[in-house]
Parts: C-alpha cells; structure tokens; sequence
C-alpha cells in the first residue's frame, strides 16, 4: 500500500484567494488551485487509494479512471517538489494533465 503523507517542511496558506504551499526547507512557492488543495489536505497519511475516495465523494460526477489519473498525477507532482512524501511506489495509469491541473 502506498501512504503519501506532507512533507513537514511545507506550510500551506491562503493569500490573496490562492492556495499557497512553501517549502521552508527549499524556500520556494507554489501556487495550487481548488483541486490540488483538495488532494494535498487529503495527503496526511492516507493510502492513495484513500486520497481517491476522498476525491470522488467530493467529486462524484468524475469517472474513476479520471479520478485516479488527477490524483496519481497531482501526487508524482507534490512529490517532485518535496512538497510530499510516499512510502512505497506509485503504480499509476495516469500522466499529468495539459492544463495544469497536477502541477503544484
């Protein structure tokens, strides 16, 4: 089972309407929109599969295979930027979004 859980080194604000997360430990900033707040308060220690059902009981009118690709992919990405942390290995189907949606 893999567990995403936030990097502790990350604070998350809201400023001026966006969703802000920091990496105290890089110093850097990124800007993530509704769904990526939602998945990354999802991330605290929930098994991805878990983080999907959060997802899906918020967004009911998604298909489960576009669930599973927007929150595999939004994940890879928080973890790219230390903004999370996995134990064990993503076994995804799913790729990043071209608009933007799974990038932190």
């Amino acid at each position: 089972m893999n567990v995403v859980k936030q990097n502790e080194a990350v604070v998350s604000d809201r400023v001026e309407g966006n969703i802000v997360l920091c990496n105290s430990d890089t110093g850097e900033f990124y800007r993530v929109n509704q769904i990526g707040d939602e998945i990354w308060r999802s991330c605290d220690g929930r098994s991805i599969e878990q983080v999907i059902a959060v997802f899906l009981t918020t967004h009911p009118n998604n298909e489960r295979s576009r669930a599973e690709q927007m929150v595999y992919g939004y994940i890879e990405a928080l973890a790219r930027h230390d903004l999370v942390t996995i134990e064990g290995s993503i076994q995804a189907s799913g790729t990043e979004q071209s608009d933007g949606s799974t990038n932190p």
